[in-house]
Order: structure tokens, then sequence, then C-alpha cells
């Protein structure tokens, strides 16, 4: 999203809806994204992260860094994040703008979860000496 359409909730708003046209005879910068286009996004996107995220819940399962409601949150957020953010992508286009917001909180949780469970499993994986 941050090459197509930057970190704002309104340029992603943008990005999903197409551009406002103020006059009639102004040509829209950007589209609004068409079903066939979010279906695209959508399917090859959440196929993807659930590959990934099934994988690295596997491994966070058997982790002994992580443990308790961590390690049990790090497992299902993903996939919960991962949900909630291709939506709201649809929420986008078809609600209100506002799931803009929601696909941009929820997309920085899947990062943050990632990138926690990678160091996480790398730190455990690496020899101790």
């Amino acid at each position: 999203v941050q090459r197509t359409a930057s970190s704002k909730p309104s340029t992603i708003t943008e990005h999903y809806r197409g551009s406002e046209i103020v006059d009639e005879l102004e040509i829209p910068e950007k589209f609004p994204k068409t079903i066939n286009d979010l279906l695209l996004t959508t399917h090859s996107h959440v196929i993807s992260f659930a590959i990934i995220f099934i994988i690295l819940g596997g491994l966070t399962y058997f982790s002994s860094i992580l443990k308790g409601r961590v390690k049990t949150f790090l497992m299902i957020e993903p996939m919960i994040s991962s949900c909630v953010t291709f939506g709201s992508i649809w929420g986008i286009r078809f609600i209100s703008p506002i799931f803009g917001i929601i696909a941009m909180v929820s997309g920085i949780l899947i990062y943050v979860s990632f990138y926690v469970i990678v160091i996480a499993l790398l730190a455990e994986s690496i020899p101790k000496k």
C-alpha cells in the first residue's frame, strides 16, 4: 500500500474509491477499484498470508521463548488482522472511507506481529554458547 497509496487514510481511500470529481469535465486521477480488482487483491493476499501465518503459528506453538497469552495472541492475531484488513478494503470501496483507518491499524498489527514472531524464532534458533 505504501508504494501505491502512501500511508495516509485519505490516499488509501482514494486508491480504492477513486479520485473525487469536482468538475464534470475532469478526468479522475484514480478510478474506483472494480469488484474483479478487489477479488484479485483479496484472493492472492489472503491465501499467501494464510500460508505464511499458519507456518509461523505452528513454529510459534513450539517456541519456548514465547509463553502463555503472548504466544496465543501471536498465533491468532495475524489471521484475525488479515481478515480485518482485507474486509476493510471492501469496506473502503463500498461502505465508508473510515475503513481506511481500520485497514491501517490492522495492517500495522499484522506486521508488528510478524516481526515479533520472526525475531523470537530467530533468537531461539541461534545456538547458545
